[in-house]
């Protein structure tokens, strides 16, 4: 197909994005558009959406968005979110510097829908904040995103790597300034000029290991293990740790898992 349509058709959607236009009806009025011009019939259409609705990769991502809603819900409830972010407000000393860093880590380890892990975690510590909901999204998102230029966790970066003819640590050696450049650039565009003040303390740190290793367990075990349902089967496991094992202070997980 014409390069000059998809890039008319993509830059329709911008614009219609820029009006607040619902995404789910550009995306499926480009899809439509697109499968017209390229020769398909509405049974043709019909047929390839039904595929894609029912296929495993489809499946499995909406069971880890809705469980991953669900877990959030957990969170809030055990009151493991409010510490989480207090705990690193107290670590790093600055709320600005902590809503930078948890998405940050989280992007050590993408896996999908890995973002609304993060998002309420930023949401949290910028609760009483002047930061705005659009500001909000932009720092989960970008800071997210700054390793993705170096880590050859992320399938981009091997691609690239591989298309260039050069190791994925020849590729990092290669942009290792671009996550730095990413770092500034995004701090300048939420918090302006003015640096974050670090004072380092000593927070919980058995809250801190209890609260976010198993988080952090479930992207691991997204990533590590090559399934389309590891990452929903392991939000699962942990929603049901909340539900059946959460005293009044903090979900002792090692009373769960010597449960017999």
């Amino acid at each position: 197909m014409n390069l000059a349509l998809w890039l008319l058709v993509i830059f329709v959607v911008i614009v219609l994005l820029l009006d607040k236009i619902d995404l789910y009806l550009l995306f499926l009025g480009a899809t439509v558009f697109l499968g017209f011009i390229g020769g398909l019939s509405f049974a043709d259409l019909g047929k390839g959406f039904l595929e894609s609705l029912f296929a495993q990769r489809t499946v499995a991502v909406l069971l880890t968005l809705y469980l991953m809603s669900l877990y959030e819900v957990f969170l809030r409830r055990s009151g493991a979110l409010a510490r989480l972010t207090h705990n690193f407000i107290k670590m790093l000393g600055d709320y600005r510097l902590t809503s930078v860093v948890m998405p940050a880590i989280m992007g050590l380890l993408p896996s999908p829908g890995g973002a609304r892990f993060s998002a309420p975690l930023v949401a949290e510590t910028l609760e009483n904040s002047v930061v705005s909901n659009q500001e909000k999204a932009f720092i989960n998102f970008w800071f997210r995103h700054i390793w993705e230029p170096i880590l050859p966790v992320y399938p981009g970066t091997l691609m690239a790597a591989m298309l260039m003819g050069i190791t994925p640590g020849h590729l990092a050696q290669m942009n290792w300034y671009i996550p730095l450049l990413m770092i500034v650039v995004g701090w300048v565009l939420v918090f302006g000029f003015s640096l974050p003040s670090v004072r380092f303390q000593n927070p919980s740190w058995k809250e801190v290991i209890l609260d976010l290793g198993p988080l952090l367990a479930v992207i691991v075990a997204g990533v590590t293990i090559k399934n389309d349902f590891t990452v929903p089967i392991a939000i699962l496991w942990l929603a049901l740790l909340y539900t059946f094992c959460t005293p009044s202070r903090y979900p002792k997980w090692e009373h769960c898992l010597v449960k017999p």
